[in-house]
């Protein structure tokens, strides 16, 4: 088992169905990191210099070249512990940021360190209204100093402009152990904030229309028809017709959101042309009646051949 892998997201059990292996992400290491940029301080917050090296940390996770992300490389620092927005790639209103953490003293991270994000627009509000709208995907370096956090997000329709606020009040890191080793809880509040433009980049997004209707998936007391699935990046959105509502089910004694397709044992998952499969993911129904996933690494649309969302599954032609 490796023992430094994507948090926040389990792999289930499969019944013995080949799991496509993701593509390994080679990370820097922190001290030739910091040995590639500069740090600048002004007004308490911290930029790199005009050195671009970072971009190739998103490019490899998204298989894109360095020139289609958009650089950022804004931090700034709360509780012994620097936020650095590093950069991002968005296309179609959905984004993907590469976030960084590091204590100043240079000490490591819990495992499985989750951190809390909300975005904002130039006028202070939120961009989202649920907590449907992003993904967070986090992994710790090898010497566990470094927190790499991919936070994946889509945007209202009704959201033109790309200048963002993104803040984060707290690193949490619940008990857990990873290849037989035990971490304690560790908790870091903080009031990190970082404001930047999100600029469009290379468009990745596929659309493939659902031409079988025949079945039906049911969640939060609804009956939906597939219409149609989108992806984009590390982002899958199924755009839905409500047949039938017979309103949110409440269950005080479950451990699973009823918002959750976890809930319903709905869950979904991709095919590749060498007949293995993703890891199937949970996902959410939005107050549009779209059924949401995020992955934790870039959907790789070339290989694709068929979208499994509970029973119904979609076939991709070449």
């Amino acid at each position: 088992m490796e023992e430094y892998n994507i948090k926040n997201e389990r792999l289930l059990d499969n019944g013995g169905i080949a799991v496509k292996t993701p593509r390994t992400n080679k990370w820097i290491i922190c001290s030739i990191l910091a040995a590639c940029l500069t740090l600048i301080f002004a007004a308490g917050l911290t930029t790199y210099s005009a050195s671009s090296d970072f971009r190739g940390l998103l490019a490899k996770v998204l298989h894109l070249d360095v020139e289609d992300t958009h650089y950022i490389g804004l931090s700034d620092s709360d509780n012994g512990v620097v936020l650095t927005v590093v950069s991002s790639h968005v296309c179609k209103g959905t984004a993907v940021v590469l976030l960084t953490f590091e204590k100043d003293d240079g000490q490591p991270f819990g495992n499985g360190m989750n951190p809390s994000i909300n975005l904002y627009d130039k006028k202070g509000d939120k961009v989202f209204k649920s907590g449907m709208s992003g993904g967070i995907y986090t992994e710790l370096s090898e010497d566990r100093k470094t927190l790499f956090c991919y936070y994946t997000c889509i945007f209202p329709s009704n959201f033109l402009e790309k200048a963002v606020t993104l803040k984060v009040d707290e690193l949490s890191c619940n008990w857990s152990e990873v290849a037989g080793k035990t971490w304690p809880d560790e908790l870091i509040r903080g009031n990190w904030c970082v404001s930047f433009e999100l600029r469009d980049g290379k468009d990745n997004a596929v659309t493939v229309e659902n031409y079988d209707k025949s079945k039906i998936v049911e969640m939060c007391g609804k009956k939906l028809q597939i219409d149609s699935v989108l992806m984009s990046d590390m982002l899958l959105i199924a755009n839905t017709t409500t047949l039938s509502d017979s309103g949110m089910p409440v269950d005080f004694l479950s451990s699973v959101s009823t918002a959750s397709g976890s809930y319903y044992g709905v869950y979904i998952w991709l095919t590749y042309a060498d007949g293995s499969v993703s890891e199937r993911k949970d996902c959410l129904l939005d107050q549009n009646g779209n059924i949401i996933a995020w992955f934790p690494e870039t959907i790789l649309m070339d290989e694709v051949t068929a979208i499994h969302i509970g029973e119904i599954i979609i076939g991709i032609s070449e």
